[in-house]
């Protein structure tokens, strides 16, 4: 395919006011929702196989996360913005749910059904029912059939002939029980044929492909049938229209797929736990060609448990996925699956983790190249190793920090360390810049876990080679990348985990470290900011530090004197900002500037020495601190801003074991120079005005929703209000009397230390125009869109962002793109769910067939496909981005001929051409392709930006094309 052009034209937007949400993409979900982990999935090619339409992944899921597990049923459905729900709950259980698609007559259409198990729950009967999705909701498709569902599927007896598709399913009265088969006509079941035992899975094979002959309904399990010499065990029967026939296998049978590889309609693979078919011995694996069965490679010496089918990487045809509970195959390394291509076998990685019971393979990206995903469970294969199918493998966030990856400082990415809450295994450290999520699973990092409670950004050019890294401290002791032991404090520079220097000599210089910052003593002087940590430590090696300490390029040092009791809150406080006077060091809790002399509850450092009992108040101490300029660059000063907590008396018959004193918060307190006042708006009051807002300020952030914009920073306080298991944020603007819960919702779960941990305020563009977004993180296991009347399950994280949509990414190439087909895709974000529109030339673009011989597919979707491109597709386009609060329109992307050297694409060679390639060369040299942030340094379009760029540019640079 020719080159493309990036013009680099402005984005625009529509103004807003007080226009936000929370951001709902493929990253909102975690693992305590489980699509695909229980039942059974299907991809709806709703429109055919011929359609503009790009197929979906629809998928049966439950919440699953201690006693918030749910019996009931949602029904998601994968999109390019991610999981979107269809319709309401289903009451089925969930291990027997079976979607599948049935073509209808009218147009090619396929339909969605949905087959289940009801059970009642008053008396324990069980029906298995059929739904079908009219488009908005689930509606009842016939009557049900007594017993519990064990398969099911779309059967079509007569291909293009007037019998229309119908439903096929497996019942069994009781567990245990003989199954038998049903299909529904009309809205009546009637049972096919007599055979009976213990029937596990269904499957339409059709002999002959696009021959005259009708596709068969074959039923694979266990029974027994009568033969010359006896009842003998069978695995497999075909439906002949009047009775059901043996098919030979003599043994059960798990698994059944058709795979393309022989014969016209390709052969019906079968797979379980068999050695023998009427045609000779075998493997636990055997094709039937239409005459006779036959073993598929040498098999496997354990259970085929589930089959498939995946499209082949390069050419055409179909490599066969087999499943099961082997480690090896063919003497390959597969741990649970394997894919044989017709002459050899290969592995997946480390497997699923588990052993699968279904197969599915799925192309998001429909005629693009790249290996379609396989999908089995909750997980998916993407080619290189298997991942949550949830796009988020987030568990409980336990703290979280923005950074600037110092492998492209232009980008501001959000960093979380996360904790294996789930069950997943998944702990470790993963970074996401507003458009795709990199998981990064050390061995440092996958044993840190929970035990990280901050992180923060740093720069000291005498231990990190002046680049900023990303300081994780926390209740750890563990081995850093380099297998050198490091407790409670280390670095990420976005690569490797790393001790602190005195870690590797001591063991360790900071045991449970809970807070950090960095503290300037000279303000805009010459010095650099140190860096802080306080916690819960009493040394440094062999020197004595106690709760507070500083680095000093080589050493933890103590910080002035020592503070001794418990540090609840650290925050440095510039009052002035730039102006004269000096910043402060501010810590909070119960802290004793000596062993008995008495808790005070803050300590200023002014670079030189402590000052106690300062900011005196009545309670017992503070949960968090923050600072908080309320009129921006107005004449206010900046000022702490605190929660308090006090001790209200004892717990009625609280026992030894138990926390036997009972605390109450009262949430955000500003410091007005000489007393702390009520943040809510009630007066001086210190007691609490609002009862049905009591419990604790987990975090207290600063927020400027608007980055360079004339509204002011608000207020953000997070923690459990109302009741014990809601995580709420309040939201105070300078000048409004009382809070507001944050606009559209709250974060909420079942558990008792359901709570935010982390308000993290992130400017993904650096000053750009897309206001700074807040991303929340923390134990929570539900988003209650309050604007929307909807619930969304989360993984521990949670982003809010006011305004339209930016665009961060493109439009630019997909890095899928080859001959057959293009994607030109963007990146943007957004509150609230967005909508895509493309444009060619100015011209809103339709899907369907061109004149020019191309299908242009789905054009609602982030990634505009264009299938046979030809000359006819040239020329700009652009997409629009919208959501509640307005539109935003991408920069153009110009699909064509392009002279190399007109780098900046403004049809003018100039030395501007030349410095922006530099630039992005720079930034891109050995990345793959699409890469640039001013164009596209691939110039000779092997999709790696090397030297041989380079060259061709100097070239085309120099000859003025």
């Amino acid at each position: 395919m020719n080159r493309v052009l990036l013009l680099m034209c402005g984005l625009s937007a529509q103004a807003h006011a007080q226009c936000g949400g929370w951001i709902h993409d493929k990253y909102t979900y975690g693992p305590n929702f489980e699509p695909g982990g229980h039942g059974r999935g299907v991809i709806w090619d709703i429109d055919g196989s011929n359609g503009a339409r790009l197929p979906r992944l629809v998928l049966p899921a439950r919440y699953n996360y201690g006693p918030f597990s749910s019996s009931a049923v949602d029904v998601v459905m994968r999109t390019s913005s991610g999981w979107n729900f269809m319709g309401a709950r289903v009451a089925f259980e969930p291990d027997s749910v079976r979607l599948l698609t049935i073509a209808t007559l009218a147009g090619g259409q396929r339909e969605v059904f949905i087959a289940g198990t009801r059970r009642e729950v008053s008396t324990g009967v069980k029906t298995c029912e059929v739904l079908r999705w009219s488009g908005t909701t689930w509606v009842s498709y016939g009557t049900g059939v007594s017993g519990e569902l064990v398969d099911a599927i779309g059967w079509d007896p007569d291909g293009d002939g007037p019998v229309k598709p119908r439903v096929v399913i497996i019942a069994r009265q009781a567990s245990g029980a003989a199954a038998t088969v049903h299909q529904l006509i009309g809205a009546a079941w009637h049972r096919v044929g007599t055979i009976e035992g213990d029937l596990r899975v269904l499957h339409g094979w059709d002999p002959d492909g696009n021959g005259p002959l009708a596709e068969v309904l074959v039923c694979a399990g266990s029974f027994t049938v009568d033969g010359p010499d006896g009842a003998r065990e069978e695995g497999v029967a075909v439906w002949s229209g009047a009775a059901w026939e043996a098919m030979g296998v003599r043994g059960p049978v798990n698994a059944m797929t058709t795979w393309g590889s022989g014969g016209s309609g390709g052969l019906l693979v079968v797979g379980g736990d068999f050695t023998l078919t009427e045609d000779g011995p075998v493997s636990r694996l055997a094709a039937w060609d239409g005459a006779a069965w036959s073993g598929v490679s040498s098999g496997s010496s354990e259970r085929i448990t589930a089959l498939g089918t995946i499209p082949r990487e390069a050419g055409d045809g179909e490599d066969l996925v087999v499943g099961g509970a082997f480690s090896m195959i063919g003497g390959v390394s597969a741990p649970r699956c394997a894919i044989w291509d017709g002459a050899a076998w290969r592995g997946t990685g480390s497997g699923p983790p588990v052993v699968p019971a279904w197969l599915l393979s799925h192309d998001p990206d429909g005629p693009l190249s790249g290996a379609p995903e396989i999908l089995t469970g909750s997980w998916k294969w993407s080619g290189r190793e298997w991942h949550s199918v949830n796009d988020m493998t987030l568990a409980g966030v336990a703290t979280a920090g923005a950074w600037n990856d110092p492998r492209d400082p232009s980008r501001s990415v959000i960093t979380m360390l996360h904790a294996d809450d789930s069950g997943t295994g998944r702990t470790g450290i993963s970074t996401w810049d507003g458009v795709s999520l990199q998981e990064h699973h050390g061995t440092a990092l996958a044993e840190i876990g929970e035990g990280a409670k901050r992180m923060m950004r740093w720069r000291d050019a005498s231990d990190l080679d002046g680049r900023e890294a990303l300081v994780v401290a926390g209740w750890f002791d563990v081995l850093d990348d380099e297998g050198r032991r490091t407790i409670g404090i280390g670095t990420w520079d976005g690569d490797v985990f790393r001790g602190f220097p005195d870690a590797i000599a001591d063991g360790g210089p900071l045991d449970r470290v809970t807070l950090l910052t960095t503290f300037d003593p000279d303000g805009n002087g010459p010095s650099s900011p140190e860096l802080i940590a306080a916690g819960s430590f009493a040394r440094s090696g062999a020197e004595p530090i106690y709760n507070i300490a500083k680095w000093d390029g080589s050493l933890w040092r103590p910080l002035g004197g020592q503070l001794h009791g418990l540090v609840f809150g650290l925050v440095s406080w510039d009052a002035d900002e730039d102006g004269p006077g000096e910043p402060l060091l501010l810590a909070s809790g119960q802290i004793e500037p000596a062993p008995g002399q008495g808790a005070t509850r803050f300590a200023l450092w002014d670079g030189a020495s402590w000052a106690y009992g300062v900011m005196s108040v009545p309670f017992v101490g503070t949960e968090t601190l923050t600072v908080w300029d309320s009129d921006g660059v107005g004449p206010r000063a900046i000022a702490p801003v605190a929660g308090f907590f006090y001790e209200s008396g004892t717990v009625p018959g609280c026992e030894w074991w138990e926390i036997c004193q009972e605390f109450v918060t009262i949430t955000a307190h500003i410091w007005e120079g000489a007393r702390w006042e009520s943040a809510w708006g009630f007066g001086t009051s210190w007691w609490w005005d609002e009862p049905e807002r009591s419990g604790w300020a987990d975090v207290l952030t600063t927020w400027d929703s608007d980055g360079d914009g004339p509204e002011p920073p608000s207020l953000l306080v997070g923690g459990r209000f109302e009741t014990d298991v809601n995580s709420t944020i309040y939201r105070k603007k300078a000048g409004e009397f009382g809070v507001r819960e944050l606009w559209g919702g709250r974060l909420e779960g079942e558990q008792y230390w359901t709570h935010a941990r982390v308000i993290e305020v992130v400017d993904l563009d650096n000053s750009g125009p897309i206001p700074p977004l807040l991303v929340v993180g923390g134990r929570f296991e539900r988003l209650v869109d309050t604007i929307r009347a909807r619930t969304f399950p989360t993984g521990g994280m949670a982003r809010y962002m006011e305004g339209p949509p930016g665009v961060l990414v493109g439009p630019r190439l997909s890095g899928a793109s080859n001959s057959d087909a293009i994607g030109i895709e963007v990146g943007a974000i957004g509150p609230g769910f967005m909508q895509y529109a493309w444009y060619r030339d100015g011209a809103v673009l339709a899907p369907g067939t061109t004149a020019g011989g191309s299908t242009i597919h789905d054009t609602t979707r982030s990634v505009l496909i264009i299938s046979n491109p030809s000359e006819s597709d040239w020329g700009e386009y652009h997409c629009v981005v919208t959501n509640a609060c307005g539109s935003t329109v991408s920069r153009v992307f110009v699909l064509g001929p392009r002279c190399a050297a007109d780098y900046g694409g403004d049809t003018v060679v100039d030395i501007l051409d030349f410095l922006d390639f530099i630039e992005d060369f720079a930034a891109c040299q050995a990345r793959p392709f699409p890469c640039g942030m001013l164009g596209d340094a691939d110039i000779n379009g092997d999709t790696l930006v090397d030297i041989l760029d380079f060259l061709d540019f100097m070239d085309a640079f120099a000859s003025g094309c």
